[in-house]
């Protein structure tokens, strides 16, 4: 979900890897809808985030590397 929110910007061998966050695009409701589809579809098919979750990741400091 932090990825989502806050995007990713990482540097591996010359190789830069990008994409933007969309904390201020999408509502908690969203960002939770596509983090469980993409958890579900790619990685453990048993978790899930909730809107409330999402929320309150939104509270604290963004994430170093952002």
């Amino acid at each position: 979900m932090l990825v989502i929110l806050d995007g990713i910007h990482r540097v591996s061998k010359g190789d830069e890897l990008r994409m933007p966050g969309f904390a201020g695009e999408l509502s908690d409701r969203q960002i939770a809808t596509l983090g469980n589809y993409l958890t579900r579809s790619f990685g453990n098919s048993a978790a899930t985030v909730s809107a409330n979750q999402v929320k309150e990741l939104r509270l604290r400091p963004a994430s170093v590397g952002s």
